[in-house]
């Protein structure tokens, strides 16, 4: 296979793809994607079958526990996809939404209107569910996208990109509106991301070697995230119970996800009534757990969280792995990561902490369970349009960025 002419073909049909997408009512692109979730639930078994052959070839090349449970498909799991399919469908259309309307002082009125991007390349790596997520997000907002899945998932995309342009050809929508790259060659990562003349956005996820190579290489506006730990932190103000419960399933609902909890914050007034039984759990569940007393802290010291203590903790853990608890007797802030934080507060106080002193993409208040749309930390709204705040609108030179970026706060009553 000629990987730059492939690669180019593929670019060309989306454009082109892109185009018609952007003119397609919210009914036809509803219908598309309540196709593809019964496409979905229709190749269960197929999809399976694949998954298998990826998660053998995966376990015989030597990969950890963690990395063969981002892979592993089960008949639950797909069926989730589905359904997850099924709520971008329920979701309202962010095309053609008007805000910010203002009329100027010569009697000309102003307004924003948000308008689909054109085409998306997303590369990311060993979790197939990505395939249906990527491809319903960009569906739902009118734009088209060209798919890179690792290599070692490239069985398990490969069926189930097969039943999202089934679903699109059943709503009379172009099939090319959703490509797959078909070949593990990482030269395809190198076209992909200097297709200028065909790709408007690149959003990667991965892990941080894919991240600074596509920085180096992309000649085309990003979307990224680099490192990043994911805490949890509980004020004084939280009701214990509460705090306990968003603590454990933070960390051990599911061990490899990136936005599984690695730092646990408590504020020193709080300690007592929630690091026991905290203790328990995890011990019961195989998590180690590091204690540092801190006797007293400034704001100066809470935003160098990476100091000695945290020096571990500069990349994600994988597995039922150290989570580092710290007391705190002070606001929190933490180190430049856009990962997702939690905070078990019954006040506002701390949101607007975080807010000021941190760049987190996600902030959960007295959240239960995270938002995961499997493209955590990226300024995605619920319907896959890329926030008016970071993109401008499309013209004829493309997608302009701008500064700033955006913040999901998650409340909840607990």
């Amino acid at each position: 296979m000629q990987v730059k002419g492939y690669m180019r073909e593929l670019g060309r049909d989306a454009r082109a793809a892109a185009r018609e997408l952007a003119r397609a009512d919210t009914g036809a692109k509803d219908r598309a994607l309540a196709a593809i979730a019964g496409e979905i639930r229709s190749h269960v078994k197929q999809i399976l079958a694949a998954n298998a052959k990826d998660v053998k070839q995966a376990k015989k090349a030597g990969r950890n526990l963690a990395f063969i449970d981002r892979l592993t498909m089960t008949e639950k799991s797909v069926q989730q996809m589905a359904e997850g399919v099924e709520q971008v469908a329920a979701l309202a259309d962010p095309v053609g939404a008007i805000s910010e309307r203002v009329r100027r002082p010569t009697g000309i009125e102003v307004a924003r209107m948000r308008v689909p991007i054109g085409v998306i390349g997303i590369i990311y790596e060993s979790r197939p569910n990505v395939t249906a997520d990527a491809a319903a997000l960009c569906l739902k907002s009118g734009n088209a996208c060209i798919l890179r899945g690792g290599s070692e998932a490239l069985a398990s995309n490969g069926v189930i990109a097969k039943c999202v342009q089934a679903g699109l050809k059943a709503a009379a929508l172009p099939e090319s509106a959703v490509q797959l790259v078909a070949t593990a060659d990482r030269a395809a990562v190198g076209e992909l991301v200097t297709m200028r003349e065909y790709v408007d956005i690149i959003v990667p996820r991965g892990g941080k070697d894919l991240i600074e190579r596509l920085a180096r290489e992309s000649r085309i506006p990003m979307i990224k995230h680099l490192d990043g730990v994911c805490h949890v932190y509980i004020d004084d103000s939280a009701d214990p119970g509460m705090a306990v419960r968003i603590a454990d399933n933070a960390k051990t609902q599911r061990y490899s996800p990136c936005n599984t909890m690695e730092t646990l914050l408590v504020h020193a007034d709080a300690a007592a009534r929630v690091l026991r039984p905290l203790a328990t759990i995890y011990a019961a569940k195989g998590v180690d757990g590091v204690l540092a007393e801190v006797r007293s802290i400034d704001s100066d010291y809470v935003r160098r969280l990476y100091l000695r203590e945290m020096q571990t903790l500069a990349a994600p853990f994988d597995g039922a792995s150290l989570v580092r608890v710290l007391r705190l007797a002070g606001s929190l802030a933490r180190h430049r990561t856009a990962d997702p934080d939690t905070l078990a507060d019954a006040q506002d106080r701390y949101v607007a902490v975080v807010e000021d002193a941190t760049e987190d993409a996600l902030v959960d208040v007295n959240a239960l369970n995270l938002v995961d749309t499997h493209l955590e930390g990226l300024p995605f709204d619920k319907a896959g349009l890329v926030d008016d705040a970071e993109i401008g609108d499309v013209g004829l030179g493309g997608p302009a960025m701008e500064p700033g970026g955006c913040r999901l706060v998650q409340r909840s009553d607990g």
